[in-house]
């Protein structure tokens, strides 16, 4: 058996250099959320670029998935399964594994029995499936967004039309409550100054009222 090689898709580098990731903005999680396309791409570029991976998606056919797995079970040690179950369930990984990339589904049955001595329950293959699929499905779905997006017609938003009529009357109305808060202040003002305002001595020889004497000139 060859070298294995991780599972992996090549594309142009005017592609590549504009397929940035995101992460997760959870500080306990730095893994990446999904990919998105921070630039311009010919349409041409994009339209291969999808080709490609929706090519490498492709699954496996079945004989080749259950010969994978026949050569797996091999290579690995059973935990206590009768052979009718060995079978139904390797009928069963086969139907599953169909729906995974052709490519990653043979290097994680191929590299398996280097990760574990045991026959793998099917979580152990999910979890590596994802792991060698994951990045490659993230970039078909940024692109495909991109080429969906790009396609659909651009409209600019309608320019709000401006009402000068209701304008010049907010002008108006807001002018002439502060006019009328102007005179209402200055009457205020003059009230205020009348009543605070001492009495003028008497300096003309007033009278003094009956009963009341009176002393330096001013009343008492």
């Amino acid at each position: 058996m060859g070298e294995l090689i991780v599972p992996q898709v090549s594309l142009p580098l005017c592609v590549t250099s504009v397929i940035k990731p995101v992460f997760y903005k959870s500080l306990s999680n730095t893994a990446i959320e999904r990919y998105q396309i921070a630039g311009d791409l010919p349409d041409v570029e994009v339209a291969r670029a999808i080709a490609k991976l929706e090519s490498w998606m492709a699954p496996m056919a079945r004989n080749q998935i259950m010969a994978g797995l026949a050569q797996l079970k091999l290579m690995t040690s059973e935990r206590k399964q009768n052979q009718n179950d060995l079978e139904a369930q390797m009928n069963l990984y086969a139907m599953k594994l169909m729906d995974w990339p052709g490519d990653v589904v043979g290097f994680v049955l191929r590299s398996q029995g280097d990760v574990s001595k045991w026959w793998p329950d099917w979580k152990e293959l999910l979890d590596r499936l994802e792991y060698y699929s994951r990045k490659n499905r993230m970039a078909l779905s940024a692109l495909r967004d991109y080429q969906a997006g790009k396609n659909q017609p651009c409209t600019a938003p309608k320019a709000k039309q401006i009402d000068h009529a209701q304008i010049s009357e907010v002008m108006k109305d807001t002018l002439a409550k502060m006019q009328q808060g102007i005179a209402e202040r200055a009457r205020e003002d003059r009230a205020y100054s009348a009543h605070n305002t001492p009495n003028a001595p008497n300096t003309h020889g007033a009278q003094t009222q009956p009963g009341h004497p009176q002393k330096n000139g001013g009343t008492i």
